[in-house]
């Protein structure tokens, strides 16, 4: 969409919306995303003139195939993402506002970068699960890790019948 077609609707908000099934030149930021698989969108979008910048309220949906960090298995990723940023037309010293390069506004490539920039660095499916027995090793609980500790004798006593005293020497 233009910026001049933008500009016209004033002050009235208009939709923008679109699924997408075709990734050709969309760019990868994570090395854990394989593919896109869908993308859609649904958004509300206001101009304001005053600030000569595009506000967007909308959700994304998005399924993707990706390497789970934890244990490199191929996963399918699936979530809904709130869009709410503000694009402008003019280079301002503002974190909160991205600049819009160029004539056209091409809403399917923001909503990508937007996917982009929501992507975990760690994606996993398995969130705080961990293996519960391992080579030598088992998660217990703090309650048993106490009562073991108790139960195992001190390391001191090994050492002590190794140490040799001069009674013992005379027995001999």
């Amino acid at each position: 969409m233009l910026k001049q077609e933008i500009r016209k609707h004033g002050k009235e908000p208009f939709e923008v919306s679109n699924e997408l099934t075709k990734f050709d030149g969309f760019e990868i930021h994570s090395p854990l995303i394989k593919k896109y698989n869908t993308v859609s969108y649904d958004a509300e979008v206001f101009y304001d003139k005053n600030e000569d910048e595009i506000i967007v309220h909308g959700t994304i949906n998005y399924s993707l195939d990706a390497i789970d960090a934890r244990d490199g298995e191929l996963i399918v990723h699936e979530e809904e993402i709130p869009w709410d940023d503000a694009y402008s037309f003019v280079n301002k010293n503002n974190d909160d506002v991205n600049i819009i390069d160029g004539e056209n506004v091409d809403f399917d490539t923001l909503v990508i970068e937007q996917i982009n920039a929501n992507i975990p660095m760690n994606l996993t499916h398995n969130h705080d699960i961990i293996s519960k027995a391992g080579s030598g090793w088992s998660l217990m609980s703090e309650e048993e890790y106490e009562a073991n500790k108790n139960n195992q004798p001190d390391p001191r006593w090994d050492k002590l019948k190794e140490f040799k005293f001069k009674d013992d020497k005379n027995k001999n």
